[in-house]
């Protein structure tokens, strides 16, 4: 029996997704300021490897309520 949690499960992720792609495309700019620290950029690149990983999982996943 579907009582409607799959189908708002996957709007949820797909707004998670949304929210992933902004983040990191902001990320990218982020991390190409000269100005910031490596330290600073080093938390940036884990961020968007994490951003990318998420992406990529939604993407490849047939039925995005599942990711």
């Amino acid at each position: 029996m579907d009582n409607g949690k799959n189908n708002k499960n996957g709007e949820l992720v797909a707004g998670a997704f949304q929210v992933m792609l902004t983040v990191k495309a902001k990320l990218e700019k982020l991390g190409n300021m000269p100005e910031i620290s490596e330290e600073l950029k080093g938390k940036i690149t884990g961020s968007k490897s994490r951003c990318k990983e998420f992406v990529g999982k939604v993407k490849a996943n047939s039925d995005i309520s599942e990711a």
